[in-house]
Parts: structure tokens; sequence; C-alpha cells
């Protein structure tokens, strides 16, 4: 249905085998993970881009724990629909460069409230 970016606590690996959303976010919470939205409407490979309808985007929104609001790769309105969805469902944002050559690193970033040394100063 679209991308979606998958943190596990540990090296787990999810089986693929044609895995809607609603499976892989009760599957990675489920492991004490989290997952997200990347890019949520820049192109044939984003959830907003390949879902069937406006309603079918929220149930994912309302259970996903961030969307990428900032991507390097997207345009202008795409990463604003992005925050409007974020802002509209008190998600967490992320920014990304997407990096996929050498002057995209830095485009976009994500900026923590407080310094990060373990996994547990991100809850």
């Amino acid at each position: 249905m679209g991308d979606m970016i998958v943190v596990l606590p540990n090296d787990e690996i999810i089986p693929k085998n044609d895995i809607n959303p609603w499976n892989l976010i009760k599957i990675v919470h489920s492991r004490g993970g989290i997952i997200g939205i990347p890019h949520m409407f820049r192109d044939f490979m984003s959830i907003g881009f390949n879902a069937n309808s406006y309603e079918e985007i929220e149930e994912i929104v309302k259970v996903v724990d961030f969307i990428e609001v900032a991507n390097g790769h997207a345009l202008y309105d795409k990463n604003i629909t992005a925050l409007w969805w974020a802002d509209e469902y008190n998600n967490f944002k992320t920014k990304g460069s997407d990096s996929h050559c050498f002057d995209d690193i830095g485009k976009f970033y994500t900026v923590f409230d407080k310094e990060i040394k373990t996994e547990v100063d991100l809850t």
C-alpha cells in the first residue's frame, strides 16, 4: 500500500508476505516497536497516493506513531499536506533528507528537544 518506517528494539525481521498496513502496525506495536509514514503523499510508494479513500488514510494515521512532514524528495505541497495530517491527528513529526545521492544529505533532519543517548531517552 505504501512505504512505512519500522523501528524495532532488537534485530527481529518481519517477513513481507504481502502484509497490509494494519497487520504491520499491530505486529510492530506487539514487539515493542514504533512505526510511521514517510513521504506520505510524494509518489506511488506513498500511503497517501495508494489509499482508496480519505477514510482509509485516516484509519492508518490514527494508529501510527509518527509522520514524516518534510521529505527532501517531496514537493512543498506534499510536505504541507503531510504536516496537516500530523497536526490534525496529533502525530509526532519527523523530517528526512531521503538521501539518494551525496547532494541530498542534510536537506531535512529531525531535532530532538533533549539529548538522546539511549532508546529509553526516546520515550
